[in-house]
Formats: C-alpha cells, structure tokens, sequence
C-alpha cells in the first residue's frame, strides 16, 4: 500500500519509463532507466510530476546502493 499520492505517482511514472523503454526495445537497466527518468524530468512541467520523476531517481539509485552494498557484503562472507 502507498503511503501517499506522490509515492503512488511516482511508481506510476517509473513504470511509464520502463514501458518506453521495452517500446524502444532498449535494455532495461538501471542506467537506461535513470537516463529515461532524466529525460523526463527536463520536459515535465507540472510541479507534482516533477517531484515525483525526482523521487523515483532517489527511489532507482537508492536501491542501486543497497543492491551494491549487499553484494559487496555477500563477497566479502565468501572469501
């Protein structure tokens, strides 16, 4: 359950890159998604889905750290 709209709008947005992504018939990666959501942002005008593109590329690199970090944890316990 979303916390709020903006959460929701968010993930909608995200959503709507990885779409245009797969029509593009573009990898899905983290950075062809960040680059997507960029590309949205710079044409977005409307203030809330603004704020929303922004917290879905906070919400992409977050997980890209955490991803990182467990990975790097996970080696670490193997050798």
């Amino acid at each position: 359950m979303y916390r709020n709209e903006d959460e929701k709008l968010s993930d909608i947005i995200m959503g709507e890159a990885v779409l245009e992504l797969l029509d593009e018939i573009a990898p899905v990666t983290t950075s062809s998604l960040l680059l997507k959501l960029q590309a949205f942002l710079l044409r977005e005008e409307n203030a809330n889905k603004e704020k929303a593109i922004r917290h879905a590329i906070d919400e992409v690199k977050a997980a890209t750290e955490r991803y990182s970090s467990a990975t790097l944890v996970d080696a670490a316990i193997r050798h």
